[in-house]
């Protein structure tokens, strides 16, 4: 998360739109109103449940929201992802992971009610 905030703070446009790999991001609402229910429901003791928003976003999302509310425009531009994980690795960032979802299964919690 570190990463995408430094990015978004970047003054330059920024090849978000082929970033479609989508992340499980979790709010602090949902957060407390999970923490509410798990403490008043005893089917939650000694139990570890994932927890996450209903709808995985795109890092192209999350950056476009961090650029927003950074002060930066939005606007993006598209250039291929294989481009990009090129030029990250031969800048020796491979390591920002760019690839793949990060998309947790939070079914054992939503069984729960």
């Amino acid at each position: 998360m570190r990463s995408l905030v430094r990015l978004a703070k970047l003054p330059i446009p920024l090849p978000i739109a082929s970033f479609t790999i989508r992340r499980s991001v979790l709010g602090i609402d949902s957060l407390i109103s999970a923490a509410i229910f798990a403490l008043a429901n005893p089917a939650t003791i000694g139990e570890t449940y994932l927890l996450a928003d209903a709808n995985p976003m795109t890092v192209g999302e999350i950056l476009a929201i961090l650029r927003e509310k950074s002060g930066r425009s939005s606007t993006s531009i598209y250039v291929p992802q294989f481009i990009i994980k090129l030029l990250l690795a031969l800048g020796g960032r491979s390591d920002l992971g760019f690839t793949g979802d990060l998309v947790v299964d939070t079914s054992k919690f939503e069984a729960l009610g």
